[in-house]
């Protein structure tokens, strides 16, 4: 399981990929892609492409956001 931020982030950086690089593909800012990665604003195409570039199931990237079938839950995530 990712533990933060900055774990799908170093994690991205360790296959080749970055936000920005996520963003361009996608025609989204690196800060759209900066804030579905920490879970403040879940896209679902954006957290679809962290999780095919990760090769994990976005239930294991934002648990608080998915169920283990990849459903999207209705409920926020814990603040830390």
């Amino acid at each position: 399981m990712f533990q933060s931020f900055l774990t799908i982030k170093e994690e991205l950086h360790q296959r080749g990929s970055s936000f920005k690089e996520i963003g361009r593909d996608l025609g989204f800012s690196p800060g759209i892609v900066r804030d579905t990665a920490m879970g403040l604003r879940m896209n679902a195409s954006v957290a679809e492409a962290i999780s095919q570039r990760l090769g994990e199931p976005k239930s294991e990237i934002w648990p608080y956001y998915y169920r283990d079938n990849e459903q999207k839950l209705k409920r926020k995530p814990i603040k830390q």
